[in-house]
């Protein structure tokens, strides 16, 4: 199956060495082109190529009946969702690992296939908003406490996204990052008030 074309296209010459020189970042370069290179709207072109490669990797993964569908798309943002009863937890997986994971990999494909960087959201069971609830509820309640400085517990990108538009138009709260990968938290910092 990976034969000489390597999995998606990805793996061709593996087995070679790479030659890198020590002050060359491809990685870095990458992720610059592709932040540049996005898109206005996303084409059918791109929106039926994303839902083939999510089918491909689903059943290369064993997940012959989950079904893949666009449920909408906003802009340059294509939102897919997975259906599979059965096997949900699975596709889901620790934290939405597993959802994050075929983000990334459908981001990747399309990148390399089109030279846009399409931002595609995949979702199974409503996951995703319903985190979004239970991060928003957190927050809400550490608000709520009333304390001065409350650190809330380390959250993805994504998750911490979603604490910070909350209380984005807020002037009673200041929220912020700090840590660094995994252990990135959000702290909300209730700012003096100025009594007149």
């Amino acid at each position: 199956m990976l034969g000489k074309k390597g999995f998606f296209g990805f793996f061709k010459g593996a087995d070679k060495p790479a030659i890198v020189a020590e002050n060359e970042q491809p990685q870095k370069e990458y992720a610059s082109r592709m932040a540049v290179a996005t898109v206005d709207t996303v084409s059918d072109e791109v929106r039926d190529f994303c839902v083939e490669r999510l089918r491909e990797i689903l059943r290369l993964m064993g997940f012959e009946n989950a079904a893949v569908s666009v449920t909408h798309i906003e802009g340059d943002q294509l939102y897919l969702e997975i259906k599979d009863e059965a096997e949900a937890g699975r596709i889901i997986g620790r934290e939405g690992s597993t959802l994050d994971a075929f983000q990334i990999l459908i981001r990747a494909i399309v990148f390399r296939k089109y030279d846009v960087g399409a931002k595609v959201f995949v979702d199974a069971g409503n996951y995703r908003g319903k985190r979004n609830d239970s991060v928003k509820e957190m927050a809400l309640k550490a608000y709520e406490s009333g304390r001065r400085r409350v650190v809330l517990r380390s959250m993805n990108a994504s998750e911490r996204r979603v604490v910070h538009s909350l209380f984005q138009d807020n002037t009673t709260i200041k929220t912020y990052s700090i840590g660094r990968g995994e252990e990135r938290h959000v702290v909300l910092e209730r700012l003096k008030t100025v009594e007149a």
